[in-house]
C-alpha cells in the first residue's frame, strides 16, 4: 500500500523543475513556484533542501515570484561518485541555476538564504554584480579565516563528525517524522516545515524503506569544507544585505554575523530573541513578514 502523504495539501504547490548541469559533474535542481511580483530565490542550509521553504513561499508568493535551488548532494541535486566537495561548488550550483532561470543580471532579484544558503546567496551576489537588489540571510556560514594562535589548530569539524553518525534509513516517512519531531534542532520549528523536510528529504528504497536524500557522508564532507575566503571579499557586494542572528544560536554565529555586517558596504544586522540556528523556521509567518520588510526596504 502506498505511504500516506505527510504534507498538507495546501503545501503541494505547482512547480516547474529544471535540471541544471554544474561543475564536477554535479546537477543542481531549480524550482519555479510562481507568484506575483519581483523574483525571489531561496537557498537552503546544509543537509536540507528547497522544499523546507514552502511554508514561507506560501506566505510570500502573493508579493514575489518564488524560486529555489537544491545544490549538490542535497534534495534532488545529484553528484558523481568521488565528486570533490567544497563550498565553491555549492556556489557554482546556485549561480548556474540562476542563469538557467534567466535571473543573472536581472537587477531586481531578491534572495533569502539560511546557513549554507546564506553563503551561497552572498557569494553569488559577489560573483554577479548588478543581479541582486536585496538579500536576507539568516546566520550565513561566512567566517573569518583563522589567524595567529588559531593557525595550525585542528580543524576537525564537530558537525561533520555528528553527520557521519546520522541515522539515514527509516521504515517510512511517517517513522522518520515521528523520530525527528521534538528532537534536537527540529524541536522548535513549525510542524509544516518539518513535514516538508521529511516528505522531500527522503528517497524511496526498493525494499519499501526510505533513506536521507543527503547522504550522511555527503553532509559531513560539506561541513568539513565550510570555511571559505568570502569573509575577506565582502566589500565587493553591491546590493543591500540584511543579516539575522538568533539569540540561542552557537557562539560562532553570535560572533561572525556582526562581523560580516561590519564588512559589507550596505548591510543591517537583526538580532532575533528566542530563536535558534533554525530560527528562520520558528514561526514562519512572522519570519516571512520580517523577510518582506527587509527585502522591500532596498532602494529601487
Amino acid at each position: 500500500m502506498p505511504e500516506a502523504d505527510i504534507v498538507p495539501p495546501h503545501l503541494h504547490l505547482p512547480e516547474i523543475r529544471h535540471h541544471v548541469p554544474s561543475t564536477n559533474g554535479s546537477v543542481a535542481m531549480a524550482y519555479d513556484w510562481g507568484g506575483d511580483g519581483p523574483p525571489l530565490v531561496f537557498a537552503h542550509a546544509t543537509g536540507l533542501h528547497s522544499h523546507v521553504w514552502l511554508p514561507t513561499v506560501l506566505t510570500l508568493r502573493d508579493r514575489y515570484h518564488c524560486y529555489a535551488v537544491d545544490v549538490r548532494a542535497q534534495g534532488e541535486a545529484t553528484v558523481q561518485t568521488n565528486t570533490p566537495f567544497n563550498w565553491g561548488g555549492v556556489a557554482d550550483d546556485f549561480c548556474v541555476s540562476l542563469d538557467a532561470l534567466g535571473l543573472i543580471g536581472h537587477g531586481d532579484l531578491h534572495a533569502v538564504g539560511h546557513s549554507q544558503g546564506g553563503y551561497a546567496v552572498v557569494e553569488s551576489a559577489r560573483r554577479n554584480p548588478g543581479t541582486f537588489r536585496s538579500v536576507f540571510v539568516y546566520e550565513p556560514v561566512i567566517f573569518a579565516p583563522p589567524t595567529g594562535a588559531e593557525v595550525g589548530v585542528s580543524t576537525e569539524n564537530q558537525l561533520g563528525i555528528l553527520a557521519r553518525k546520522r541515522r539515514d534509513v527509516f521504515a517510512s516517512r511517517q517513522a522518520a517524522l515521528d523520530n525527528f519531531r521534538g528532537k534536537g534542532p527540529f524541536a522548535p520549528i513549525d510542524e509544516d516545515v518539518l513535514r516538508c523536510y521529511v516528505h522531500w528529504g527522503f528517497h524511496d528504497l526498493p525494499d519499501g524503506t526510505v533513506s536521507l536524500a543527503c547522504r550522511p557522508e555527503h553532509e559531513a564532507a560539506l561541513f568539513d569544507q565550510s570555511f571559505t575566503t568570502l569573509f575577506n571579499e565582502l566589500a565587493g557586494i553591491d546590493c543591500q544585505v540584511t543579516a539575522a542572528v538568533g539569540e540561542f544560536t552557537n557562539d560562532n554565529f553570535l560572533t561572525s554575523v556582526p562581523q560580516v555586517v561590519d564588512r559589507l558596504p550596505n548591510a543591517d544586522l537583526v538580532k532575533l530573541p528566542g530563536r535558534t540556528h533554525f530560527g528562520v523556521f520558528e514561526g514562519v509567518v512572522e519570519m516571512a513578514e520580517l523577510i518582506h520588510t527587509s527585502l522591500s526596504s532596498a532602494p529601487s
